[in-house]
């Protein structure tokens, strides 16, 4: 296996979610609570859907730099075949 394959995680963490879109952690609890993205309850763990959040961060102006992060995230992905 190619030591700099990175994998790419299918649910996020609110953490992971901060660090990928630089919005805070109300911010996010708003987006999840109007259902623009997929989420799902493990325990007493929020997790929240990669590809939903990229989607939803390329559609709405308000997020500008999130946006920007997020098209540089999928362009990662892509380079690493899709993860």
């Amino acid at each position: 296996m190619e030591k700099d394959l990175e994998l790419q995680p299918e649910w996020l963490s609110y953490t992971q979610t901060r660090k990928i879109t630089g919005l805070s952690r109300g911010t996010i609890r708003k987006i999840l609570d109007s259902g623009s993205v997929k989420a799902a309850k493990v325990g007493s763990h929020t997790l929240i859907n990669r590809q939903s959040l990229l989607e939803y961060l390329e559609n709405h102006s308000y997020a500008r730099e999130s946006r920007y992060k997020a098209a540089a995230l999928r362009a990662q992905t892509t380079e690493e075949g899709g993860a």
